[in-house]
């Protein structure tokens, strides 16, 4: 028997000796408190730590789903920049303001489509086209502004058609440039200049892969408004431009090279990568990309398959600076030249699997992510995720 039942005991036997046998009041309420008081200080001892115990749960299990929370919800985006994901069917690009893209169209082959999600799909899911022409692609270019897309290929032999993306109902204009520009084998691209005068063709006189001697690119110069062309160069190695300077005095290969509007190379940013190595969807890289006051240049140096490195050179400085080990393509600058988004691992990099049942061919693969960083280095931010053959499409709202 525990202490406070031995001390009851003996209450009771002192009360009864002293008083009658009947128990009083004040024995019954002497007994009720020696064999009470311990137990009701236990209970009470229990029940604050049972408080205690149960608050410092819920506590913790709050701020597990709030971490939780946190890891799940999407990372904030940085300010005026706003992202969304296209889709270029085939690969072949969006225009500069996002759009439109580039697809194949079931039927007449080649056409201009919006990407917006909501725009109305006609046969086999494809978006209907805006603009659209026979034949095969032999090059296309946006102007600036997104409103016109030229494009070459073979319905119309050596001829240039520029599309009025306003007014699609209108009548496109065709320049013909056959007996300016040699394309002796193949067309290789177009790029409208940044101030919308003029745009680069780019020929080559050699079939893929072009390693054989004489090999050489070809670029000429149409001017938009007279129809003129003018040649620039006819001995630069086998490349694809990838880019003007802003200020529409330079141009930039992927593979680094860099050379004005006479064909004379300027700089070689990449001088261990070799010119005229053919690029495709499993590799990383960019060719030079300025950023909009043409002061600082970024370029994706190809390290392996899927991988690259993100280098920007300063005005005047020698050597580049790594700003990103683990960079696949750069998608732009922000308007104050102060951030680049870019892409780690390519969205396209993916294999084809064929589904049962004439289900037809299935891309599969993780995909690839948009991220967000500092020209002059620093942790880059992740602003959105790309599911197979995405790009990011960027809207700055304001610098």
């Amino acid at each position: 028997m525990n202490t406070p039942y031995r001390l009851t005991d003996e209450l009771i036997s002192r009360r009864l000796q002293e008083r009658s046998a009947s128990p009083d009041g004040h024995l019954l309420a002497d007994i009720l408190l020696a064999t009470d008081a311990v137990p009701q200080r236990r209970t009470a001892l229990v029940r604050g730590w049972s408080t205690a115990w149960s608050l410092l749960i819920l506590v913790l299990l709050l701020a597990a789903l709030a971490a939780i929370g946190i890891a799940l919800a999407p990372p904030p985006m940085p300010p005026g920049l706003h992202v969304r994901v296209g889709t270029p069917t085939g690969g072949f690009g969006l225009s500069p303001d996002g759009r439109w893209g580039m697809a194949h169209i079931p039927g007449p082959g080649m056409g201009v489509v919006s990407t917006d999600p909501n725009a109305p799909r006609g046969a086999y899911g494809v978006p209907t086209p805006v603009v659209s022409w026979k034949g095969s692609n032999g090059g296309t270019a946006w102007s600036p502004d997104s409103r016109y897309v030229a494009w070459h290929g073979d319905l119309v032999a050596g001829a240039v058609t520029i599309y009025d993306l306003e007014h699609p109902g209108s009548a496109p204009r065709t320049i013909f440039v056959a007996e300016q520009v040699a394309v002796t084998a193949g067309f290789n691209g177009m790029l409208w200049s940044p101030d919308g005068s003029q745009i680069l063709l780019e020929t080559t006189n050699c079939e893929y892969p072009c390693s054989a001697p004489g090999s050489a690119t070809q670029l000429y110069l149409l001017d938009v408004a007279s129809g003129s062309v003018h040649p620039i160069s006819r001995t630069l190695p086998p490349g694809w431009v990838s880019a003007w300077a802003p200020d529409g005095r330079s141009l930039g290969f992927v593979g680094g090279l860099i050379i004005d509007l006479q064909g004379s190379p300027i700089r070689d940013l990449l001088p261990a990568v070799p010119d005229g190595v053919y690029v495709g969807h499993e590799t990383c890289f960019s060719g030079p990309r300025w950023s909009p006051d043409g002061r600082r240049i970024a370029i994706i140096d190809p390290l392996t398959k899927g991988k690259g490195r993100l280098l920007v050179f300063d005005a005047g400085a020698a050597e580049p600076r790594e700003v990103v080990a683990d960079a696949c393509a750069i998608i732009g600058w922000s308007p104050d030249a102060d951030r680049i988004v870019f892409v780690s691992g390519d969205s396209f990099a993916t294999k084809w699997v064929e589904q049962g049942n004439g289900g037809g061919r299935h891309p599969t693969g993780p995909g690839s992510d948009a991220w967000i960083v500092a020209a002059d280095g620093g942790k880059p931010e992740l602003i959105k995720h790309l599911g197979w053959g995405e790009v990011p499409i960027l809207d700055w709202s304001s610098p």
